[in-house]
């Protein structure tokens, strides 16, 4: 039988590979000119921006074309990992399944893009780490609380240990 189209021997499903993910949302990016203006739109659209997340907000590379992404959402355990596992593992599970990581800007497009994002629902950006001014990996999060709508930032390391239960952002690949 195969285990991947079953349950885990811990009780939580996995992804089947030979499936592709289901699209979440799609996104646009590459319709800001650069920080600044994204930074501004931030600002109007009342969403919330962590100061870390202003830092590598900063040192983000934005498109210089549209593209629209079509985006997928798995949670740690969906990817294979009912315990949890290291940053790594989790992009290498991801990449198997024809996903990809997202571009930076893919985090502040989200926070821009999603203005229905249920309360409670938090989102880490699965990407290349960008590097903060005091040289910390970080990821982007798209949150929701009471208080607002945030972009904010997480510790990227790829050593890094996540619980089955978060849920990361990828591109998918056609």
């Amino acid at each position: 039988m195969d285990t991947l189209s079953t349950l885990s021997s811990v009780g939580g499903p996995l992804t089947d590979p030979r499936k592709k993910p289901k699209i979440f949302r799609t996104v646009e990016i590459g319709t800001c000119q650069n920080v600044e203006f994204l930074r501004r739109a931030l600002e109007e659209s009342d969403a919330w921006v962590g100061r870390c997340a202003r830092d590598i907000l900063n040192r983000a590379k934005l498109s210089k074309s549209r593209q629209s992404l079509g985006l997928v959402v798995l949670s740690v355990r969906e990817l294979g990992f009912p315990r949890g596992a290291q940053l790594q593992d989790i992009y290498r599970a991801a990449d198997s399944q024809g996903l990809g990581l997202c571009p930076a800007e893919v985090g502040p497009q989200l926070r821009l893009q999603y203005p229905d994002q249920p309360n409670g629902e938090l989102l880490e950006i699965a990407m290349e780490p960008i590097r903060d001014s005091v040289g910390g990996l970080n990821l982007f999060s798209v949150r929701r609380f009471d208080e607002g709508r945030w972009l904010s930032s997480i510790g990227g390391r790829p050593d890094r240990f996540w619980d089955a239960d978060r849920r990361f952002v990828f591109v998918r690949r056609e």
